[in-house]
């Protein structure tokens, strides 16, 4: 079973990347942020996740997730949350379900991106350096695939 599974910090063009990419392959594309908030009165994932806080927001995201997993997609281009992969609820291996490609945008294009829109971390410049060195890290070691894409790629 082979799917693609988009990774990368806040902001850092997932989406986009997916989409682009997904219809290059002829492939589904599936963004979990949409299916997180699918049948909510959030108007996106941050929404809900001032709603219902952390814990639950992270244990719906594991469970959309895994719910996924199981019905044994392939050929599927996955656009992940900025922090799924490290989401400690998440049960399924995802590289047992395919290849993780990590959007690995730089932080002062991450940081301007997000000024530009409600976010988790739109109050907090100093947290999202912090919360950015933090989680590269990981990101870049789970990584099959680590690119630096713009939206000219592709």
């Amino acid at each position: 079973m082979r799917n693609f599974f988009i990774t990368g910090f806040k902001a850092a063009g997932k989406t986009d990347f997916g989409v682009k990419f997904s219809e290059k392959l002829g492939w589904l594309f599936v963004d979990l942020d949409q299916l997180i908030i699918q049948d909510t009165s959030a108007g996106s994932p941050y929404e809900l996740y001032q709603i219902v806080g952390e814990e639950a927001f992270r244990r719906r995201e594991a469970e959309t997730l895994d719910n996924l997993l199981s019905k044994k997609f392939c050929n599927t281009v996955f656009s992940l949350g900025g922090m799924t992969p490290l989401n400690p609820f998440l049960n399924s291996d995802l590289k047992r379900y395919g290849i993780i490609i990590l959007i690995d945008t730089p932080l002062e294009i991450i940081k301007e991106r997000i000024s530009k829109q409600k976010s988790i971390y739109s109050d907090s410049e100093a947290g999202i350096d912090s919360l950015y060195n933090e989680r590269i890290i990981k990101l870049r070691e789970m990584a099959d695939i680590i690119t630096n894409y713009n939206t000219e790629d592709i």
